[in-house]
């Protein structure tokens, strides 16, 4: 009822693929690149672990400031402390992306075949 997803990926698999690997993926790297990338890792020293709550900390703020249709960003929400625990133990943003990524493709998948 309040995860959102456009109707053209629930009637098009093609349409699906095509919104996983453009806007999903988008924000993805956006959201790592930024909280764990540059906040993350620009806190770490001086944090150790503590920057892995920050940048959750940050992002959830960010969050509830957009304000409006904060359900789709909910999946982000939950995986950004999970992903900042990869980042600073694999010390590289892609494997944290490329997880995001695959569970965000299988909630997706979920969500468009609850609704059909």
């Amino acid at each position: 009822k309040y995860y959102q997803i456009p109707s053209a990926i629930i009637e098009s698999f093609r349409s699906f693929i095509f919104h996983e690997f453009t806007t999903v993926l988008f924000l993805v790297i956006i959201f790592d690149f930024f909280f764990r990338g540059f906040t993350m890792f620009f806190l770490e020293k001086e944090m150790k672990y503590g920057a892995i709550i920050f940048q959750t900390i940050v992002f959830l703020i960010l969050i509830i400031v957009i304000g409006e249709n904060i359900w789709t960003l909910v999946p982000y929400a939950v995986f950004a402390p999970f992903a900042g625990i990869v980042a600073y133990k694999s010390r590289s943003i892609i494997y944290s992306s490329m997880m995001q990524f695959l569970i965000l493709i299988i909630l997706n998948a979920s969500a468009v075949r609850l609704m059909q």
